[in-house]
């Protein structure tokens, strides 16, 4: 077992959390509210020489890992991140204790769409926090699946399928940044025309950007307590639908779309 090869792709892992929690400080300034900033410029320092130590510790890992390097990657992957992505929830006091910091960050990195606070009560840095840790975890949620699942011939929605993420034994983690991207393009294409689409249709830009990732993620999490018919009109409505349903389709599928 390359146990160097699953911390080395764990450092990555932890430098990716230290790019999206400098995201979420951008936005709590960004916002008027610099004294949310606080606790994601804490966690994203921590992970950044965290992340850092342990990828370059291990550069010189074996190129190949084994499934059962995938496998161990994969289940340490879910349960570390989103003890990382809680943090900024219970630093800032959003939530009152861990259990219900973690319960969000889990909800929301997952797309489960299970929230235990008021939109409404809800500081607008947390709730476009909320709304980019679905996007990135249906990203990742994505790239796993191919990368890993698909690898390990697992009973999957069938995107390894396609010719686009051909995979060779070996070579599992190697892919999980080129094949990464490729979903980050696609996702954030169509995030971007949903976006567009909602001001279009007389959502306001903060509402239009929160929807569209969480529409694109299918997290369902949303920037106010009431129903969306209270603040989206229909056409906006329509556009969110459209936006579930191609985030839920085959990942292939949405690329060989964007390619015609």
């Amino acid at each position: 077992m390359a146990i160097t090869r699953i911390i080395l792709w764990l450092g990555y892992s932890a430098l990716f959390c230290a790019i999206i929690m400098a995201l979420g400080a951008l936005f709590s300034f960004a916002l008027l509210e610099p004294h949310l900033g606080g606790p994601f410029l804490f966690v994203c320092g921590l992970c950044t020489l965290f992340g850092g130590l342990l990828a370059f510790s291990t550069r010189n890992a074996p190129v190949r890992e084994s499934s059962k390097d995938a496998m161990i990657f994969l289940v340490l992957f879910w349960a570390v991140i989103p003890l990382v992505l809680c943090i900024p929830f219970k630093l800032s006091g959003v939530t009152p204790d861990w259990t219900r910091a973690y319960f969000e960050s889990v909800s929301a990195f997952t797309t489960t769409g299970a929230s235990t606070l008021v939109a409404d009560d809800t500081p607008r840095t947390f709730l476009i926090w909320r709304s980019i840790l679905q996007f990135c975890g249906g990203v990742a949620s994505a790239t796993l699946a191919v990368v890993i699942l698909a690898a390990l011939n697992l009973t999957g929605s069938g995107i390894h399928k396609s010719k686009l993420f051909t995979l060779r034994r070996g070579e599992l983690f190697p892919r999980l940044l080129a094949i990464g991207k490729i979903i980050g393009f696609v996702y954030l294409v169509i995030a971007t025309l949903c976006c567009v689409g909602l001001l279009i249709s007389g959502s306001h830009l903060f509402d239009a950007l929160c929807l569209s990732l969480s529409a694109i993620s299918t997290g369902g999490l949303t920037p106010h307590s009431s129903g969306l018919s209270s603040y989206v009109s229909r056409f906006g409505a329509i556009i969110i639908a459209i936006t579930c349903v191609l985030g839920a389709a085959n990942i292939a599928l949405d690329w060989d779309m964007l390619r015609l």
